[in-house]
């Protein structure tokens, strides 16, 4: 027995170098563990680690065998010098790739690149350190390319399929995130590995793709070098309709819809004429390739609205012929009906207080009625504006852009923010429903919009333009001053200024008052002759 254990320690001690190297690798390891704890890398040291605790008992199952079975000492012996040479080139690899190259100098190799390089580099090493011990390597080469040949035809669709990934990973057409089409595949790239590419499609179903599959077929990548994409969408109108009037319609619509660019610009050409229309074509640009079904159906919606406040319509692309006797009484009454509605509206509006019957019927007869859509601007801060709006029915919000990137001075926690789509911070001040009115200093004095309002949800709205307010007020020199009178008291209101307040302003609201009485005459090309109020 003492002769055995003798003959195990001199084994051991043959494979001491090796042995060594192992157990200071081991120690390095969990060293860097605990120092390094948490980092992406660290994780990467697990399986070298591993392979050195199986090198050690390869070494002393060798040295077993070597005591008491000599005939598998010399296998057991190369197994455990192939053990080593592929733990310190898994260690070399992480110190290499992920470490030097990646921690310190930012650069990332592709997966694949890396594992193979680490394994020509242990194909050689692994021939060399065997030659070194003894091994007739000439015979093992020779046999393993039979071997390889005949595998190579056996898989050659599978070899195509790595040596295609490889090609991808060096050329680095896309990258993990990307927004990309092959074929008829398009889909966000979910992973790229050896032999294919998983995709992720707008339906949320995954797509495997081989990669040699990818290299063969066109390829587009819409998140690189410019995540910009161009657009288009197809639409048909009356040949009654001018092109040019269809045209600024269209592009009023487009530039108002959320994800839609500035820049580029919006176009709209003419794509050809139609059997039942003239047939358009429209261009928009977009940043966001995922989100570009919504953006169209945005598009398409804001369209709609748009051509129905310009009078435009779609026509059917059939031949539709609808014979039907008209109610004169009927439409008669439909339309008394309206316009009371609208006189209803009219004269629930404070500032139109002083307007007689007549007078409110002769504006009623001029009051047009819009439709806007959830979302859209009716009107916008800082833009010109000569006309005023009555909400008939649905809920908008009013809102005043703040500028610099600290906003308001007033609490944020009391104020609701929102960011509009040139980016500008905007504050939410007011909200407005049925019989509320706005936009009326604008339709007065031509001044521009001092705030933005935004439909909330689908609304209709009573519209007053100057030419219609024209035909009231130039008749009446008096009921300017009243009118003016009471548009400086609201706006004092508007101010939530105090009784006390406002009684030691007085000169101060009164000149207000009178310079409001001027802007509107001067809007309205009226003189300055008082007419009573009849």
């Amino acid at each position: 027995m003492e002769a055995v254990l003798r003959e195990f320690w001199y084994g051991v001690q043959s494979q001491s170098a090796g042995l060594v190297a192992a157990v200071v690798f081991i120690g390095a390891i969990m060293a860097l563990s605990v120092r390094y704890r948490g980092q992406d890398w660290i994780d990467r040291l697990k399986t070298p680690k591993t392979i050195f605790y199986i090198y050690v008992a390869a070494v002393l199952l060798a040295v077993s065998a070597k005591v008491w079975y000599g005939a598998l000492y010399r296998l057991l012996y190369l197994t455990s010098v192939v053990i080593l040479v592929m733990g310190v080139i898994a260690v070399s690899s992480v110190a290499l790739f992920d470490v030097f190259l990646g921690r310190y100098r930012r650069v990332q190799v592709p997966a694949i690149v890396r594992d193979v390089l680490v394994i020509v580099v242990y194909a050689l090493t692994v021939v060399v350190a065997l030659g070194n011990a003894g091994v007739n390597v000439s015979s093992i080469i020779a046999t393993s390319a039979v071997l390889t040949a005949i595998i190579g035809f056996a898989l050659q669709d599978l070899l195509s399929s790595v040596m295609s990934g490889l090609a991808i990973q060096m050329e680095k057409p896309f990258h993990e995130g990307h927004w990309v089409r092959f074929g008829e595949q398009t889909g966000r790239v979910l992973e790229i590995n050896w032999r294919s590419t998983k995709i992720e499609t707008l339906h949320r179903d995954v797509v495997v793709i081989p990669n040699n599959v990818i290299t063969r077929s066109p390829l587009v990548n819409f998140s690189v070098p410019d995540p910009v994409h161009r657009r288009r969408l197809n639409i048909g109108f009356r040949y009654e309709a001018p092109p040019n009037l269809v045209r600024q319609s269209i592009l009023r619509a487009v530039e108002s819809v959320d994800g839609v660019l500035e820049h580029p610009e919006p176009y709209v050409v003419i794509k050809g004429y139609g059997d039942f229309s003239i047939d358009y074509r429209i261009h928009f640009f977009i940043n966001q390739f995922a989100a570009r079904e919504r953006i169209e159906d945005s598009v398409f919606t804001r369209i709609w609205y748009q051509l129905r406040r310009d009078g435009l319509s779609i026509p059917f692309p059939i031949q539709d012929i609808n014979v039907r006797r008209v109610d004169e009484e009927q439409v008669a009454a439909e339309q008394r009906r309206r316009k009371l509605a609208i006189v209803d509206a009219l004269s629930k509006v404070d500032f139109l207080k002083p307007l007689g019957s007549e007078e409110l019927e002769l504006l009623a007869a001029e009051t047009d009625s819009e439709f806007y859509g959830e979302g859209e601007r009716v009107i916008e801060q800082g833009r010109p504006g000569s006309s005023f709006f009555i909400v008939e029915n649905g809920a908008l919000e009013v809102r005043v852009a703040m500028e610099g990137p600290g906003g308001s001075s007033q609490d944020d926690s009391a104020v609701q923010t929102v960011m509009s789509g040139s980016g500008l911070r905007e504050h939410v001040v007011a909200h407005i429903g049925r019989h509320d009115f706005f936009g009326e200093r604008s339709l007065m004095t031509g001044e521009a919009r001092s705030a933005t309002v935004v439909a909330v949800t689908d609304v209709e709205l009573f519209v007053i333009s100057k030419d219609a307010f024209a035909k009231v007020i130039t008749s009446n020199d008096a009921l300017i001053e009243e009118i003016g009178r009471r548009l400086v008291e609201r706006q004092a209101q508007t101010r939530k200024q105090t009784q006390a307040a406002q009684s030691a302003t007085h000169n101060a609201i009164e000149q207000e008052h009178q310079s409001l009485v001027g802007k509107i005459r001067r809007f309205f090309q009226i003189g300055t002759t008082p007419k009573p109020i009849r």
